[in-house]
């Protein structure tokens, strides 16, 4: 992919930018300012926020992540942000809020090496602020629960944007290739599945035959991945690849939708870069970005049908079309402005205008979702203090309800489900528990009756036996922003923790 020369910039190419970047500017900031607001609040956000705390939290005291094979729960994230967020979280703030602080300022990297890379393209300070805008768009739009979140798929995709970056200037120097291939390996064993990068540079080194780039950039990264690789098992377990590679159920109905969904809403972009990658030939095909893309795309069709995937699976798209897109727009934008056709190049950004669009109708449930959480900050707080003071074991469907409580879960709702349905662990194992009143308390998302209720309304992560266990043995106590809280039923001549 060509570059255009500083020297051609054209102050003619910067003012119809205006328009795209001040829609931008305005729609990302009120839709995003609840989100952040809502980051310092108590509730859970996303589910993943307790299941990363627990980890983090023994990673800062050296207890083994894979200490053993899993059973009731599973650790499937490589270790190296639960040891970053760990030590931060325990220098200072807690694991949680420094997860959730890590998230923002992931984003906020991500945004300037979107305008670095968007800058080195086009030559043109507009079309930059316009890559790192869209970054924050397309996050804001499709997965407005990963921001602010305690999740490291963030702070994993800022290891491999500057691994990109540093790549993308390095134009064939040993020491920026091998550097970059660090840091690309180090965003992998923050988050392993995160492979768009990783392939996408590799093919362009293999299509480009720069085979001295090529040893240069898979010896350092294999060099850093074994080091990774053997700190993790002897630091963390022996358990590591058990747990990394532990199945999960394959959905096909979710394996077709989520990519009709990314497609049909990002049919005005992808058909953009699409049109302007065939214009531009094998020169564009082959070019670092377009094959990341590309790689990207592929990301989304092969992991889509994984038990537990969302739409951060669609992160690595995101990053790539918000660079491509105003690269892609820019010629024919460029040629009409050159031509003082202004209606014209303002319209040939109007693919530009459509996430700025989709924000600003959806702008307003989040300041109200902002404001409930507010109001249900004292009532979350009991419930706290409630599970802390309960003796004996418990279970939370909200994972980070336990650990505020300091109580650990019994089990992880969502794997034991999904290994049920596996049918590799049979149901009774958590039935009984249920059945023989061995929680002291059990939290769940959702309080309806399984036996009168719509079973649509039933919490995901917990199935209808366990439900019918749960209302038949227990009674709820205690409910708050959806979700509630059960003990045991006491009965004459009946043992069991209350």
């Amino acid at each position: 992919m060509s570059k255009l020369r500083h020297a051609d910039r054209d102050p003619r190419d910067e003012w119809f930018w205006s328009v795209p970047l001040l829609a931008l500017a305005i729609a990302t900031t009120v839709f995003g300012v609840p989100l952040l607001l809502r980051s310092r609040l108590d509730r859970q956000i996303d589910y993943n926020e307790g299941w990363n705390a627990f980890r983090q939290q023994a990673a800062s005291v050296w207890q083994p992540l894979y200490g053993a094979s899993p059973d009731m729960a599973v650790t499937n994230y490589p270790p190296l942000s639960f040891h970053l967020l760990g030590l931060v979280g325990r220098l200072g703030g807690g694991v949680v809020l420094m997860g959730r602080s890590a998230s923002i300022l992931a984003i906020v990297l991500i945004s300037l090496v979107a305008m670095l890379i968007g800058y080195r393209q086009s030559a043109s300070r507009a079309v930059a602020a316009c890559c790192g805008l869209s970054w924050i768009a397309g996050i804001e739009f499709w997965t407005p629960t990963r921001i602010g979140t305690n999740d490291p798929q963030l702070l994993a995709m800022a290891f491999q944007s500057v691994s990109l970056l540093v790549f993308l200037s390095g134009s064939g120097k040993t020491m920026r290739t091998a550097s970059s291939a660090v840091l690309m390996t180090l965003g992998l064993f923050s988050k392993h599945n995160l492979l768009a990068l990783p392939c996408g540079l590799t093919v362009h080194l293999l299509l480009k035959r720069d085979w001295r780039a090529l040893v240069v950039w898979l010896s350092a990264g294999l060099v850093t991945g074994v080091v990774l690789l053997t700190a993790s098992i002897l630091l963390d377990g022996r358990f590591f690849l058990t747990h990394l590679l532990a199945p999960r159920l394959f959905l096909f109905h979710q394996a077709l939708a989520m990519p009709t969904l990314y497609a049909t809403l990002s049919a005005p972009a992808l058909a953009t870069i699409g049109i302007w990658i065939r214009r531009g030939g094998i020169e564009y095909i082959s070019s670092p970005l377009v094959l990341i893309w590309i790689a990207s795309l592929i990301e989304i069709i092969a992991f889509s049908g994984g038990d537990g995937v969302a739409n951060n699976i669609f992160q690595d798209a995101i990053l790539l079309t918000s660079l491509l897109l105003p690269l892609a727009l820019q010629p024919a934008a460029r040629r009409h402005a050159h031509r003082n056709d202004r209606t014209k190049a303002v319209l040939a950004l109007a693919p530009m205008l459509v996430l700025p669009l989709l924000l600003s109708i959806m702008a307003p449930p989040n300041w109200r979702a902002w404001q409930q959480a507010t109001r249900q900050q004292p009532e979350l707080r009991r419930a706290v203090a409630f599970l802390g003071a309960r003796p004996g074991p418990v279970a939370c469907e909200a994972l980070l309800l336990c650990f505020q409580a300091g109580k650990l879960s019994a089990f992880d709702t969502y794997y034991v489900l999904d290994q049920i349905r596996l049918g590799r662990l049979p149901s009774r194992r958590i039935d009984d528990l249920i059945a023989r009143q061995q929680l002291a308390a059990v939290e769940v998302g959702a309080p309806d009756d399984p036996d009168t209720g719509d079973p649509a309304d039933q919490p995901r992560r917990l199935s209808n036996s366990f439900m019918r266990a749960l209302w038949a043995q227990y009674r709820p106590v205690m409910t708050t922003g959806g979700m509630t809280i059960f003990i045991p039923i006491v009965r004459q001549g009946m043992s069991g923790n209350r």
